[in-house]
C-alpha cells in the first residue's frame, strides 16, 4: 500500500473517530416545567421545583432578574409585594450561550387578609382590632382622622364625635374600617351605702365620700366633686350635692345631708357682737355668727327719744346722746371706731388694720338676724327710761318687739337690773331665760335670789373678782345655768380654757375660736 493510500486512510480515521465523540457530548440546557404561576399577595414559592438544569457543571447557580420593588427572592423562594403581572426572567451563571428562561407571576390579593373591628363608638370608648391572619404580622393601623379616633397599636381611643375610618396595610394592600363617633348618652351611675342623712357634732372629722362610689358603662374612673365645700364648722343643716360626670358631659348628682349640732357642754357668747367691727354693729354681729360661728350674740340695749330699741354700749352714738335723739334722725349717723390692741392684732386676725365705720343697729334687725341664723340672742338691758330696778314700764313694750320678730323662744335677758329679770317671770315669760349679772357669783343673797326666780348667774371672770369652783357648783346643783365674762382682746386660749375646765355653760369672747379650744361633751 502507497504512503499515499495510508495517509488517507489516516485521516478518514481521525474524522470517524471525530465524529463519534462528537455525537457523545450533550448540550448544557435550563428546563421550565411552569412558565406561568398565581400566587397571592405576601406568599413565597420556591422556584426550584420547577427549574431542571442538565449538562451542566456540579454548583452551577441560577440567576434570577425581576423588579425588586414588587419581588423579592433569596435562595430561590420568591416573596410577592405588590399585586399585579410581574416576570422573572432565569439564567444561568457561567453559562452565557444557554437560552435564557421567563416566568410570568400573576400576584392576586391576600384572599384571607381581613381587617376587622367596630364599626361604631361612643366618646370616651376604646376598641381593639384584629387582622386575620395574625401570621401576617400586622401590629398597627393608622387613623384618618386623630382627633377623632386616636391609635395606638390596633386600639382606637374614641375623643370626639364624627365619622372617620381606620386602616391596615400590607404591602400595596389596603383593609379599611370606617367608624362613626357619637356622644355618650348614659350618665354615670351614684350609690353610697351610708346613710342619707347624717347628724355630727361641731367641726367633728367625717370623711364625706366614704361609702359613695361611681361607676360608668365607658370611664373606668370618674372622680366625685362636691358642688359646695362641706363645712363642718358651719352649724345646721347642709345639702352636699355629689356630682359625676363622664367624659362625654353626661353628670349624675347625689344628694345627702349633714346636720352639724353644737352638743358641747359649753356655748359660746359673742360680746357685743364679735371683736371685728363697732361693738353692738351689724358687721360685728354677721362676724360672730357667720365666720366665729357662736351659738348665741350679746348686744346692749338703748333707747332712742322716740323709743325705738337700739343697740349701744355708750349713752352716746357719734357724739349723739340716744336718749335726747329721734331714731329718724340717729340712723342716718355714721360712727368710727379702732380696735387693734391685744391679741387679735398680735396673731394678725385684725382685719381693715381694726377700723370700723357704722350706723346704728335696732333691735330688730338683730333679731331678724337671730333668727335667720337660728343663734340665740342676749340682750343685756342697759339702764333706759322704763327699764331699770325701779321701773319696768317698757319691758312690755320691748317684749311685743321680741314677740313681732317671733322670737320669743331663743332670747336671754342679761341684765344687773334684777327686777327687769323678775318682771320676766311675773308676766307670763317663765320660758325665757334670765341670767343675773353679777361681778362675784360668791354670794348667799344672789343664789337665793336666783333660786326664788328662776334665774341664771353671769359672773366677771376676768376682772378681779373671786369667783370659786365650789361656788359653780352650788348654782349649777340648784338648777341655775352659770355663764361668765367677758374674753376680750386682752384674754388668751388659756384664760377661756381655765373657766370651761371649771364646768361654767357659757363663755362671753370676743375674737376666739372654738377650734382652737378643748370642748367637753354635753352630758
Amino acid at each position: 500500500m502507497n504512503k499515499n493510500v495510508k495517509r488517507f486512510l489516516s485521516i478518514i480515521g481521525l474524522v470517524l473517530i471525530s465524529l463519534i465523540l462528537t455525537g457523545c457530548v450533550k448540550e448544557p440546557t435550563l428546563k421550565l416545567s411552569q412558565t406561568e404561576i398565581t400566587m397571592e399577595l405576601g406568599s413565597t414559592f420556591d422556584l426550584s421545583s420547577i427549574i431542571t438544569l442538565e449538562n451542566v457543571e456540579e454548583g452551577t447557580k441560577v440567576k434570577y432578574i425581576y423588579d425588586e420593588t414588587t419581588l423579592e427572592i433569596q435562595d430561590n423562594v420568591v416573596f410577592v409585594k405588590k399585586t399585579g403581572e410581574r416576570e422573572i426572567t432565569v439564567r444561568l451563571e457561567n453559562y452565557p450561550d444557554v437560552e435564557p428562561q421567563k416566568i410570568k407571576i400573576l400576584v392576586t390579593d391576600l384572599k384571607d387578609f381581613d381587617f376587622v373591628g367596630p364599626t361604631s363608638l361612643k366618646i370616651g370608648e376604646s376598641a381593639t382590632y384584629e387582622v386575620v391572619p395574625q401570621s401576617l404580622g400586622i401590629t398597627s393601623m393608622v387613623s384618618d382622622d386623630p382627633e377623632i379616633l386616636k391609635v395606638e397599636g390596633l386600639t382606637a381611643y374614641a375623643l370626639k364625635e364624627g365619622k372617620t375610618f381606620v386602616y391596615v396595610s400590607y404591602y400595596d394592600s389596603y383593609r379599611v374600617v370606617n367608624v362613626e363617633v357619637t356622644k355618650d348618652d348614659v350618665s354615670p351611675t351614684i350609690e353610697s351605702s351610708v346613710e342619707e342623712n347624717i347628724t355630727i357634732s361641731w367641726n367633728e372629722k367625717i370623711d364625706i365620700f366614704e361609702g359613695i362610689t361611681v361607676t360608668d358603662n365607658i370611664d373606668k374612673d370618674i372622680t366625685l366633686t362636691l358642688k359646695e365645700e362641706f363645712n363642718n364648722q358651719k352649724m345646721g343643716e347642709q345639702t352636699l350635692t355629689y356630682i359625676a360626670t363622664d367624659s362625654s358631659g353626661n353628670t349624675t348628682t347625689l344628694e345627702r345631708k349633714v346636720n352639724v349640732i353644737w352638743d358641747y357642754g359649753v356655748k359660746f357668747i359673742g360680746h357685743a357682737g364679735s371683736f371685728y367691727g363697732v361693738m353692738n354693729s351689724e358687721e360685728a354681729i354677721l362676724y360672730a355668727i357667720q365666720t366665729l360661728q357662736y351659738q348665741a350674740v350679746e348686744v346692749d340695749l338703748k333707747q332712742t327719744q322716740d323709743g325705738v330699741f337700739v343697740l349701744c354700749h355708750d349713752d352716746k352714738f357719734g357724739d349723739y346722746t340716744i336718749a335726747n335723739t329721734n331714731y329718724s334722725f340717729l340712723k342716718d349717723v355714721e360712727e368710727t371706731k379702732t380696735r387693734y390692741t391685744g391679741y387679735p392684732a398680735q396673731n394678725g386676725s385684725v382685719k381693715n388694720r381694726g377700723v370700723y365705720t357704722t350706723k346704728i343697729c335696732t333691735l330688730e334687725r338683730y333679731l331678724e338676724i337671730c333668727k335667720e341664723y337660728g343663734v340665740t340672742a342676749v340682750i343685756e338691758l342697759k339702764s333706759s327710761k322704763g327699764i331699770t330696778n325701779s321701773d319696768q314700764s317698757r319691758m312690755q313694750a320691748l317684749m311685743d318687739v321680741i314677740e313681732k320678730c317671733d322670737m320669743l323662744d331663743n332670747v336671754i335677758f342679761l341684765a344687773s337690773q334684777y327686777n327687769c329679770l323678775i318682771w320676766t317671770r311675773q308676766n307670763g315669760y317663765e320660758d325665757i331665760r334670765c341670767q343675773y349679772l353679777v361681778n362675784s357669783c360668791e354670794s348667799e343673797e344672789y343664789l337665793q335670789r336666783c333660786i326664788d326666780n328662776k334665774l341664771d348667774i353671769s359672773f366677771n371672770a376676768t376682772g378681779n373678782y373671786t369667783n370659786s369652783v365650789e361656788w359653780i357648783n352650788k348654782y349649777k346643783a340648784e338648777g341655775c345655768e352659770v355663764s361668765c365674762y367677758t374674753f376680750t382682746q386682752w384674754s388668751n386660749y388659756k384664760d377661756v380654757q381655765t373657766w370651761i375646765n371649771n364646768g361654767v355653760d357659757y363663755v362671753t369672747c370676743d375674737w376666739h375660736l372654738m377650734s382652737k379650744l378643748t370642748l367637753p361633751k354635753d352630758e
